[in-house]
C-alpha cells in the first residue's frame, strides 16, 4: 500500500550528522525516500552559507530547506525571507560588549555562553527577539519565527498537509517543528526534553540507526506509530478519564440501532477531526451531516443544489486540504449507491498521489459497501483513516470488518459480525452512552457521548420535500374541529402555518403540537427545542399581534433549520 507520510522533515546537526556532513549511509537513506516519492524538507538553525559549505549538494538532495531556524525558505524559486532582519542595533551593543556574532539574512548567530547578555541587550533596547538555544549554540531570532513556522511554510509550497509529515531532531529548537507534524521523533541522544515530547524516541544512535527508521515501515509504510498530541476526544469514562481514539492510523466503526446516535457520534467524531486540522470527506446519503458544512473549512454540496460529480470531489479537497460534505438525500437509491461508489474510486486515487483526504467517512456504509457489490475499484478498506457507520454490520464484507481497529458501539440487538474484541458481554449502553472497543485493548469500554458543536438533526433534508407516510403526516385543526389540511413534509409544514387562520396556529400552539411533531417525527430536538419555547410563551388570552409574532418566529426558525 501507499505510504501514510508524504514528507519526512529533517534537522541536520545532532540528527542527520554529528560531524558537519552527511556520510554515505545517510546520502543513501535520504536517496532511496526521494525514489519513493516522499518529499524531503531540511530544518535547520544554519544560515544558509554555512551549511552550503558543509554540504553543497543540499539543494540537490531536499526538496525545500528551511535555513535560520525557521526565517528563510528555500525552494525552486530561490529563497524567501519570512521575517524582518534582527534590529542592527541589537548586533553593534552585543559587539561592543565582546560578543562574536555571524549574521544571516534574518537572525544573528553565536555562542550559547552569551545568551544573559543577548537577554539584558534586548531588554535595554526594549526589542522583541527571541533568544534561542540548541545545545551549546544561540540564535537571536525575529519574534514569531520557528522551526514550526518555517516548515509550515514549506509544506504548504509542496501542497502536503502537516498531517502526512514526519518530523526527526534532537536539540532545543526543535520542539516546535516536531509538534507541527503528525508524527515527531527524536534521534537516541536528543536532549531530555524533546525525548519526553516526542511520539517516538530512536533507541540506536548514529546514522544506521536514523537510516534503518527512514527506510523501515514507519515511514515506508501505513504502519505509523500512534501520535500522542493528535487524539479525539470524544467523551467520559465513568471513572472520569476521557474516551478517546487516535486520530490517525486506524480505522473506525460507528454502529448501533435505529435512531441509538450514530450519527450524533459520527458527526461528533468528525467534529473532532475537524478542530484538529484534518481534512475529512464524508458521504452523506440520508443528509445527517449537511450541519457539518458551518464549520470553518468544511464545505457541503450536493442536497436540494447541484451535486458535483465524483470526478469534481478530488479538486475540492485539494484545495487548501479542504473538507467536504456529500449530502446525497435527494437521490434515489440506486443513484446513492452509483454515486458513493464512484466517490470512493476517486477519492481513493486521490489519496493514493496526495494522502488526502485523511479521513474519509461513509455514513449508512451498507449502501455502498453492501455485500451484494463487486469490489470498489481502487478502494482498499485496510487504508487507515476510514470512519464507517452502519446500524447493518453483517452486511459488511469480512475485508471490511476485518481491517478495523475502533469500534463505537451505540447498543445493537444482536453483535452480528463484529470482531471478537468489540463484542458486548454483560454491559450495554444507556441513551446517551456507547461502548469502545480497541483492537489488542481491554474490551467494549462504556462511556459517556460528548455533546456536539454543530447541530444535528436526523434526516435534515430527507423530510424536507419528500413525502412522509400518511399516519405521520401533521393534520391542521382549530378548537372547532379538522381544517382539512395536512403537511407531509417540512416544506408543506411551513407553507401550512404561513397560511393558517390564527385560531389555529394558536390551538396548536398551545397544545405544544407544532414542537412534539418536530421531535416525534422529524427526530430534530435542536428545531423542536426552538419551536418549543415560543409555544411556551404564548397566552391563552394572546392577541392577534402576539400570534402572528408566534407564527412568524416559528416559520423563520424551520425556514433557518431546513433552508438555511
Amino acid at each position: 500500500m501507499p505510504q501514510h507520510f508524504r514528507a519526512v522533515a529533517l534537522d541536520y546537526d545532532g540528527t542527520l550528522t554529528s560531524t558537519g556532513r552527511l556520510d554515505e549511509t545517510i546520502l543513501k537513506a535520504l536517496r532511496t525516500l526521494r525514489e519513493e516519492r516522499i518529499k524531503l524538507v531540511l530544518v535547520t538553525g544554519r544560515i544558509p552559507w554555512e551549511l552550503l559549505e558543509l554540504c553543497p549538494r543540499a539543494e540537490e538532495l531536499f526538496d525545500r530547506i528551511v535555513w535560520e531556524n525557521g526565517a528563510v525558505v528555500w525552494g525552486v524559486r530561490g529563497a524567501r525571507v519570512l521575517a524582518p532582519p534582527v534590529p542592527a542595533g541589537l548586533e553593534e551593543a552585543l559587539v561592543r560588549r565582546g560578543v562574536s556574532l555571524r549574521r544571516g539574512q534574518a537572525i544573528l548567530a553565536g555562542h550559547a555562553r552569551d545568551a544573559f547578555a543577548a537577554l539584558e541587550e534586548i531588554g535595554r533596547l526594549g526589542l522583541e527577539v527571541q533568544v534561542v538555544r540548541n545545545r551549546a549554540e544561540m540564535m537571536l531570532v525575529p519574534a514569531g519565527v520557528s522551526k514550526g513556522t518555517g516548515l509550515f511554510d514549506a509544506l504548504g509550497d509542496l501542497g502536503i498537509s502537516r498531517h502526512s509529515t514526519l518530523a526527526i531532531g534532537d536539540g532545543e529548537n526543535d520542539h516546535s517543528f516536531l509538534g507541527a507534524c503528525e508524527l515527531g521523533i527524536a534521534v537516541a541522544d536528543a536532549v531530555p526534553s524533546l525525548k519526553e515530547a516526542a511520539d517516538v524516541v530512536l533507541t540506536r544512535t548514529g546514522s544506521e540507526g536514523l537510516a534503518d527508521f527512514l527506510l523501515g515501515p514507519s515511514v515506508l509504510s501505513d504502519e505509523t506509530p500512534e501520535p500522542k498530541r493528535f487524539q479525539a476526544v470524544l467523551g467520559t469514562y465513568e471513572d472520569g478519564a476521557p474516551a478517546r481514539i487516535p486520530a490517525s492510523g486506524v480505522n473506525v466503526l460507528v454502529t448501533g440501532g435505529t435512531m441509538s446516535g450514530k450519527s450524533h457520534l459520527t458527526g461528533l467524531f468528525a467534529e473532532r477531526l475537524l478542530g484538529l486540522g484534518y481534512s475529512l470527506c464524508v458521504l452523506d446519503p440520508e443528509g445527517d451531516h449537511v450541519p457539518i458544512g458551518r464549520l470553518r473549512g468544511v464545505l457541503a454540496v450536493g442536497g436540494s443544489e447541484p451535486l458535483p460529480s465524483p470526478e469534481q470531489l478530488p479538486r475540492l479537497i485539494e484545495h487548501r486540504f479542504g473538507s467536504v460534505v456529500v449530502d446525497l438525500s435527494f437521490l434515489g437509491p440506486h443513484e446513492k449507491v452509483a454515486y458513493s461508489r464512484g466517490a470512493l474510486e476517486e477519492l481513493s486515487a486521490l489519496w493514493n498521489d496526495t494522502g488526502l483526504p485523511h479521513w474519509l467517512f461513509i455514513d449508512e456504509a451498507q449502501v455502498a459497501l453492501n455485500l451484494s457489490h463487486g469490489r470498489v475499484e481502487g478502494f482498499d478498506p485496510r487504508r487507515p483513516g476510514t470512519c464507517l457507520s452502519t446500524w447493518l454490520p453483517d452486511h459488511l464484507p469480512a475485508e471490511v470488518l476485518e481491517s478495523l481497529d475502533v469500534v463505537l458501539d451505540l447498543g445493537v440487538e444482536e453483535a452480528l459480525n463484529l470482531p471478537d474484541w468489540a463484542v458486548p458481554r454483560d454491559v450495554r449502553p444507556s441513551p446517551g452512552q456507547a461502548l469502545l472497543s480497541r483492537r489488542g485493548g481491554t474490551g467494549p469500554r462504556l462511556f459517556t457521548v460528548a455533546r456536539r458543536a454543530s447541530p444535528h438533526a436526523r434526516h435534515l433534508h430527507k423530510y424536507s420535500v419528500k413525502a412522509l407516510p400518511v399516519h405521520l403526516h401533521f393534520s391542521f385543526r382549530s378548537g372547532l374541529g379538522e381544517t382539512g389540511r395536512s403537511a407531509a413534509n417540512v416544506e408543506e409544514f411551513h407553507r401550512e402555518i404561513r397560511r393558517a387562520e390564527g385560531q389555529v396556529v394558536r390551538h396548536h400552539a398551545l397544545h405544544g403540537d407544532f414542537s412534539r411533531w418536530i421531535a416525534e417525527v422529524l427526530h430534530d430536538d435542536v428545531l423542536a427545542e426552538t419551536v418549543r419555547k415560543a409555544e411556551r410563551a404564548l397566552r391563552h388570552r394572546a392577541s392577534a399581534y402576539e400570534i402572528e409574532s408566534l407564527r412568524t418566529e416559528i416559520l423563520a426558525a424551520i425556514q433557518d433549520r431546513y433552508q438555511g
